[in-house]
């Protein structure tokens, strides 16, 4: 019995999912090497105009032609990587001196990382987990479910935010260029997400979960926010964005750092944290 050729149809179909599937490969790939979403796109499409080439080679005039066609869309998409990452770099470093050395990446600011990274670091987490900033009333709500999810693995997570009450919040509103009712308001919001987050843990939590959250709050200025995963070791990464006079901390460029490069800021949080109020 012989086979019946395939029809036009099954072939577009074939055609499609090879060259979906060369872009879920890539994706795929994209996460585990920790791309961020522009890269991961870009290669994706790389991927995919790689794929239809192939398929459909026939209809370029000859295979000189597909060999030169496919160096140029891969060096191409390269080159949009590497542009996009070194515009990152010089913005971020141009903005701020205390950024300077040991970053491993950075990001144009506050959500990018949220989006893009924080879940995934709250996720590979291993034992501990320091917030800290003058609020969170905006990360929050992102990360609630990563939250309790690094609760349910047996995490420590503490949050130290400035203090809603604080008689220096006018200097630290000053200092962000920001109503200092409106900081007050959303510090006492990100407070309200905190709390909600300790008591549904509460209500979850089984005898023998050794997760727990905790919060405390300071009443000084400080110079930088950010989030420390696993502080007591040297090669976890951490993420830190520098606060500067007049400028809103989600608008400042965020930098990735190894522990061991930024001991003196995770000592100083350390710090904060045994003479903050519970």
């Amino acid at each position: 019995m012989s086979l019946r050729p395939a029809g036009p149809l099954t072939n577009f179909l074939r055609y499609i999912a090879a060259i979906l599937g060369a872009a879920a490969t890539a994706g795929l790939l994209g996460y585990f090497l920790d791309w961020n979403p522009r890269e991961t796109a870009i290669i994706c499409i790389a991927a995919m105009l790689c794929v239809a080439t192939l398929l459909f080679y026939e209809y370029i005039k000859d295979w000189l032609a597909a060999l030169i066609i496919l160096p140029l869309i891969l060096t191409s998409a390269g080159l949009m990587v590497k542009l996009e990452t070194k515009q990152s770099n010089d913005q971020a470093i141009d903005i701020d001196e205390r950024a300077r050395d040991g970053f491993i990446s950075v990001y144009p600011n506050n959500n990018s990382y949220i989006l893009d990274k924080m879940g995934k670091d709250l996720e590979f987490s291993k034992s501990e987990i320091w917030l800290f900033g003058i609020n969170f009333q905006v990360t929050a709500a992102f990360i609630q479910e990563s939250i309790l999810k690094a609760l349910r693995r047996g995490i420590k997570v503490r949050f130290l935010v400035l203090d809603p009450e604080s008689e220096n919040i006018g200097a630290v509103a000053q200092n962000l260029g920001v109503d200092q009712a409106g900081l007050q308001a959303r510090c006492r919001a990100s407070q309200a997400s905190i709390q909600y987050m300790i008591a549904t843990w509460d209500k979850e939590r089984k005898i023998g979960d050794t997760g727990s959250i905790e919060v405390r709050t300071f009443n000084s200025t400080i110079e930088f926010r950010g989030n420390v995963y696993d502080p007591r070791s040297a090669n976890s990464n951490s993420y830190i964005v520098f606060y500067k006079n007049g400028v809103q901390s989600h608008e400042l460029p965020g930098f990735v750092y190894k522990n061991g490069n930024i001991k003196n800021y995770i000592d100083t949080v350390a710090s904060l944290w045994d003479q903050a109020k519970r």
